[in-house]
């Protein structure tokens, strides 16, 4: 999380002081009226989507919670401030590589669906390389990737994307799910399906399941209900 804030805000701040004058606005991070109000609705969003998905999973019998394994530390409720602190740089750090300042000066030269488009599949690519990533993982991720540009066209800042990225990247270790390939235990249980890989995720996680494309149409049409265009 810390290595992508990094690369990503260096990168943003060298184009950004020498073509602008260093504002947060020119990073999509400038503090609006409505930031706040943005930020806390792509948190909710992003965290309910993936509370929907286990709820429903288990309401039906194709998921259970079962106790962790036996080599997590009973402690693990300890780390959960160096998990939302590595989460939060994270999502951002994704967010200002992906949606900073080129994709926001690129849109106004070519159009919102030329660029949004191909850099949700340079988003998704760029999660190819996490572990057990298979091929509903990749697009599922470049579906994300679409989304969150579009997030982005809604507000003109990055708030909104980077609350959703942090919510749904928060709730999977609490609900005992692996992310994006990787395992983070925080609490004492985990995730334990009763399906096939198709609707798991398998070790990728859910972002890898069928469940996840859907939802992503889903959050789609609620960012359109619930954000209004401030350029429409």
């Amino acid at each position: 999380g810390l290595t992508v804030f990094s690369a990503a805000a260096l990168a943003n701040a060298v184009v950004v002081r020498a073509f602008e004058h260093g504002r947060m606005e020119d990073f999509g991070l400038g503090w609006t009226p409505t930031a706040g109000r943005e930020l806390l609705t792509g948190i909710l969003s992003g965290a309910a989507a993936a509370t929907f998905i286990v709820a429903i999973s288990v309401a039906v019998g194709l998921a259970y919670f079962g106790t962790a394994s036996p080599t997590v530390s009973s402690q693990t409720w300890a780390a959960l401030p160096v998990l939302i602190l590595v989460l939060a740089l994270g999502a951002l750090g994704e967010e200002l590589m992906f949606h900073g300042y080129a994709f926001q000066k690129l849109i106004p030269h070519f159009g919102e669906f030329s660029v949004v488009f191909p850099v949700g599949v340079l988003f998704g690519l760029a999660h190819a390389g996490n572990q057990n990533a298979g091929v509903i993982a990749i697009l599922n991720t470049a579906a994300w990737g679409v989304l969150l540009g579009y997030a982005y066209l809604r507000t003109r800042t990055l708030w909104l994307p980077v609350g959703l990225h942090f919510g749904w990247n928060l709730a999977a270790p609490l609900l005992g799910m692996n992310m994006s390939g990787f395992t983070m235990r925080v609490t004492g249980y985990e995730l334990r399906w009763r399906t096939s890989v198709l609707w798991s995720g398998g070790d990728y996680g859910i972002e890898g399941s069928l469940f996840t494309f859907v939802i992503v149409i889903g959050l789609f049409f609620g960012v359109r209900r619930l954000i209004p265009d401030r350029f429409a």
